[in-house]
């Protein structure tokens, strides 16, 4: 399933068709079994969090925020997402769009209980997302530059993973590992995170950018410039090799694994 543009706005497609047709943008799914969520603008122009049924073709809207709500993500029976909602009881700021980073809280919703719960409420904003199992990772600027920090859905616990003071950010996880787009070297790295042996590691310190990774399982994939144009990689946590998945002319940009 993708974003795509149709005639009357940027859909949800499944086989080149809209999966739940409306006038508004769907943007930023993702998808577990037949349940896929996404953000869908709203007619105050604020994004919020919609969860369809791929085999009942039906869809309805969660969480609870008046305010923006966006990059959604699942796991079973449970979405997480960026929360804009702190800056409505802020009577300082007027403005619905000013200051929108700082005031961004992670969210999220539990589907079998019905339930909406509190992730990161910190003051700074927390934000960008995933969640695999128990384990919610995101990005967080309460030390003044981005950091990467997991939560335990289980225990109500944080865990700092990368507090360097460098920007970390756009984290992912599955089971093992943690992953994330690095800038300590000056451009952006892919580094790791073993939950295991708590050890942290980096996957690729190439030239260039290297950016927006994704992991399943063992393997991860990004998009990467070291070759003047943006080229897909893969490295594999297992055999520790590296894999040059597209160098084609053109750019190659934000993959996907499963």
């Amino acid at each position: 399933i993708k974003e795509a543009k149709t005639d009357t706005g940027m859909n949800l497609c499944l086989e080149g068709k809209a999966v739940y047709p409306q006038s508004v943008d769907q943007e930023v799914p993702d998808i577990y079994g037949d349940k896929v969520v996404w953000m869908q603008q709203g007619n105050d122009y604020y994004y919020k969090i919609f969860l369809g049924n791929l085999g009942t073709g039906q869809s309805r809207q969660i969480g609870k925020s008046t305010a923006a709500e966006k990059y959604p993500a699942i796991w079973e029976n449970k979405v997480i997402w960026m929360d804009y909602r702190s800056i409505m009881d802020d009577p300082a700021v007027q403005n619905k769009y000013a200051y929108i980073f700082k005031y961004y809280d992670m969210y999220g919703y539990d589907l079998e209980k019905d339930q909406e719960f509190p992730i990161c409420t910190n003051t700074e904003w927390q934000g960008y997302g995933d969640i695999y199992k128990d384990h919610v990772v995101y990005a967080d600027l309460r030390t003044g530059s981005p950091d990467i920090i997991l939560y335990d859905l289980n225990t109500r616990k944080e865990y700092a993973i990368c507090l360097n003071p460098a920007w970390q950010g756009n984290p992912v996880t599955s089971g093992q590992y943690v992953i994330w787009m690095d800038q300590r070297s000056g451009n952006y790295d892919i580094y790791g995170f073993d939950l295991t042996t708590g050890r942290e590691f980096p996957i690729c310190t190439a030239p260039d950018n290297q950016a927006y990774p994704v992991i399943y399982g063992t393997k991860v994939v990004w998009q990467d410039m070291r070759n003047g144009n943006d080229d897909i990689y893969l490295y594999d946590l297992a055999t520790h090799q590296e894999t040059a998945i597209c160098t084609a002319e053109g750019k190659q940009q934000v993959p996907d694994i499963y």
